[in-house]
């Protein structure tokens, strides 16, 4: 079983806008939907689609929001659910106005949702042989990696990133998975393929999202690029990364390797993007495998891209 720690968050939808409304104006958008929020949430409803048991941890509150959120999750075939009852609201509401080329957001959240403390995380955690590892606790990084876990681990984007920050907790990462803009920044170099062959002295594997270009990582004294599957244009992008963290846990879940672990990721990323929201096109997994098939990787051994 898998086990993961998430927000209860709720997306208002609106898809098919023209242009975010001037002050005092009114836009109508072409569709409407609510639906379960991004972040480590996806990972659990998307996996428990794909067949793997999961268990997930929240907290709730029964409010309006906290009613709604529990509703949609029931859902989903999430193996257990444990909500803790909190004396605040808890759930993230969102308004994602989604437009041709772009999204905007309107957000509402209280940053107690996400406060655990280390021993309720490390004995929720233990019988889980994959920790997708938050980066609000990362004390407990190095005891889960003592347990034999494997561990996977992401950040976001902060202005002050550098690596001397992350070097003891990388040690006991085995997949980390930046963007490239956060991967150059916290190397403090100037292309993809230099910021992750600094990564590899600290990770096992790292892997470096590069948009249009896929993704990269180093093998073997390698460059390897896993490129985007061809033929998608995207509905609306709500949600992909998220999307495809969950088919890199799949994949590492499911003993595939590196390389075909992130083909899988990046065909259950772009297959999201195929409906609105995070939630909006429920790929299958003979979809993923048949897309898997169509990507041919691409290995280099000096700077290309960037």
């Amino acid at each position: 079983m898998l086990k993961f720690v998430a927000q209860l968050s709720l997306d208002f939808l609106f898809g098919g806008v023209k242009a975010i409304p001037n002050e005092g104006e009114e836009v109508l958008s072409k569709i409407f939907d609510i639906q379960l929020g991004g972040g480590t949430l996806v990972y659990p409803l998307v996996l428990s689609r794909l067949g793997v048991p999961c268990a997930l941890l929240a907290k709730w509150q029964p409010s309006m929001h906290g009613e709604l959120a529990r509703g949609l999750l029931k859902s989903y075939a999430i193996h257990e659910v444990e909500m803790m009852e909190v004396d605040y609201d808890p759930i993230m509401t969102t308004a994602i106005i989604s437009m041709e080329k772009d999204r905007s957001f309107v957000s509402h959240n209280d940053e107690r949702a996400f406060q655990f403390s280390d021993e309720k995380l490390l004995s929720f955690y233990q019988d889980s042989d994959v920790v997708f590892a938050p980066e609000t606790n990362q004390d407990i990084i190095h005891p889960l990696k003592r347990m034999g876990k494997t561990i996977v681990f992401d950040i976001g984007w902060q202005d002050d990133l550098d690596i001397n920050h992350y070097k003891l907790l990388l040690k006991d990462v085995d997949y980390f998975t930046p963007n490239d803009k956060e991967a150059m920044a916290m190397t403090h170099t100037a292309s993809v393929e230099d910021s992750v062959k600094v990564l590899s002295k600290y990770v096992k594997y790292p892997i470096v999202s590069c948009g249009e270009h896929g993704c990269l990582t180093w093998m073997d004294d390698t460059f390897v690029r896993v490129p985007v599957p061809k033929g998608i244009q995207p509905v609306d992008t709500t949600g992909a990364g998220d999307n495809f963290m969950a088919g890199l846990i799949y994949g590492i879940y499911k003993r595939m390797g590196i390389i075909e672990s992130i083909k899988f990721a990046t065909c259950t990323g772009s297959l999201s993007t195929q409906g609105i929201g995070c939630y909006g096109y429920p790929y299958t997994l003979k979809e993923i495998l048949n897309m898997k098939k169509e990507i041919t990787i691409k290995t280099y051994k000096e700077r290309k891209y960037h």
